[in-house]
């Protein structure tokens, strides 16, 4: 009877004892894995908003057909807010060109993107009208290197949405990730 019980006592104290082992593991991974969200380190480059700060390397191969563009609106600023703004100005100038018969143009720091309607319904653009819409913006804008364009329907409809949201106050932290998408999405490669 003696040894009956010695022997139930030894195997509820290997019980106990896996018990703590799996509880410590379990403990040890949950923290381990909370414990890494650093924002990937930013703290110790003393940049805190780093992490939201994200650029593609979007150079792997190093050839123009795999390099995507300098699209990046998140980019900041000085101040550290996006910038994502309609170019009315720079609206008026393209749409004053002979080839164009309306056309929306939103800017991100040194970028802008044109959403352009031809005229008689021209669905294709030519590289010298892409150059003249490309010139009319940085006419409005010195700040701006790389002008986006494009006809194609959907885009001009986004862009659309886009302007009438910026004009209706909608924050532009909430326009910016789906904005990025669509350009990047319109504008996969370097032209």
């Amino acid at each position: 009877m003696n040894s009956n019980c010695n022997q139930k006592w030894k195997e509820v104290k290997m019980m106990n004892i896996k018990g703590f082992v799996i509880t410590g593991l379990a403990f040890t991974i949950l923290a381990s894995g909370c414990g890494n969200v650093n924002d990937y380190g930013a703290e110790k480059r003393n940049a805190p908003n780093d992490s939201l700060n994200v650029n593609y390397d979007q150079d792997r191969f190093n050839r123009p057909e795999n390099v995507r563009n300098n699209i990046n609106p998140r980019r900041v600023n000085d101040e550290n807010e996006p910038r994502m703004a309609i170019a009315d100005r720079a609206a008026d100038k393209v749409t004053a060109l002979k080839e164009v018969e309306t056309c929306n143009v939103i800017v991100t720091d040194e970028n802008a993107y044109v959403a352009a309607v031809l005229e008689n319904g021209e669905d294709k653009i030519t590289k010298d009208v892409e150059r003249k819409i490309a010139d009319q913006v940085r006419k409005t804008d010195k700040d701006i290197n790389d002008v986006f364009v494009s006809v194609n329907p959907d885009f001009v409809e986004r862009m659309d949405g886009y302007a009438n949201d910026l004009r209706s106050g909608r924050p532009v932290s909430g326009l910016l990730d789906e904005f990025t998408q669509t350009v990047q999405r319109v504008f996969p490669t370097n032209r």
